[in-house]
């Protein structure tokens, strides 16, 4: 019954998100047989020519054919808290980062200002943008914790089998029945099982999840509450994705201290 009542709930949650999303269908303007017309986003196709303006979002990665005052927002690929200017410019090698891109748009970005005629290149799959999220979706490396956690309940598991083990045979070699030894055992294994445990360490969790979360720090696996908790240094860009994007130089090193190390050494705060 639980687990029926589960997989309803959820389905109607489902069905509800999908509803919501009809509600907001995301349009773009392309020109198809010189006729110019709005289309959905799943409807662009790799060849069709598009005419962005400020506030259009980009379905798919395009070459600029020709572009005004062209200035995009490329925070999901790397970060920068400022608009980037795009210009149809000169042809690039086919190696050049994202970053350094100006001919290009990808999809996932959106228009801050100006305006532009684009072609589309890749859409879907192909694109950038599809690379960097396929590359979330795979399995997050095991934290410390959930380690930790695995290897106790392997503990546990291995002293209960143990006992079952020796208490059944100290039964049938006092010629106690089998069957009653047997379940005398198996009572005794489910009894050793720390059955609350899971709930336990989630209630916990949660617990801190929500203390963070007062701090305004999103937790979105709960098995990282304890990686925090146990964080000595934290080192993170200067980008402005959690920072304010400033730099504040703070301490130097002089390297003449360092006649065995090669290289330079910058202590920067990050604020």
């Amino acid at each position: 019954m639980s687990s029926l009542l589960g997989f309803w709930q959820e389905r109607g949650a489902a069905n509800a998100v999908q509803e919501l999303l009809k509600m907001v269908r995301l349009k773009c303007r392309v020109i198809r047989a010189g006729v110019s017309k709005d289309i959905d986003f799943e409807q662009v196709v790799s060849g069709d020519l598009l005419i962005l303006s400020a506030g259009d979002v980009i379905p798919g990665d395009c070459l600029i054919i020709e572009s005004k005052e062209l200035y995009v927002d490329e925070a999901a690929f790397t970060g920068e808290t400022f608009p980037v200017e795009k210009n149809s410019g000169e042809p690039l090698p086919a190696n050049t980062i994202l970053s350094k891109r100006s001919n290009s748009l990808f999809m996932g970005t959106n228009v801050i200002s100006g305006k532009a005629s684009v072609l589309v290149i890749k859409t879907a799959k192909q694109t950038e943008f599809r690379k960097i999220s396929a590359s979330l979706q795979l399995k997050a490396p095991e934290t410390d914790f959930e380690l930790g956690i695995r290897k106790f309940g392997y503990l546990i598991m291995e002293v209960t089998l143990i006992l079952v083990i020796i208490i059944f045979g100290v039964n049938v070699f006092l010629h106690k029945p089998i069957l009653e030894s047997f379940l005398f055992s198996l009572a005794l294994a489910v009894g050793l099982t720390p059955q609350l445990l899971p709930a336990i360490i989630s209630v916990n969790l949660s617990t801190g999840a929500k203390r963070m979360a007062k701090l305004k720090v999103i937790v979105k696996r709960l098995s990282s509450i304890e990686n925090i908790g146990s964080m000595n240094i934290l080192c993170t860009d200067k980008t402005g994705t959690i920072t304010q994007g400033k730099v504040n130089l703070k301490d130097t090193l002089d390297v003449s201290l360092l006649q065995n190390r090669a290289g330079r050494l910058l202590i920067i705060l990050l604020v």
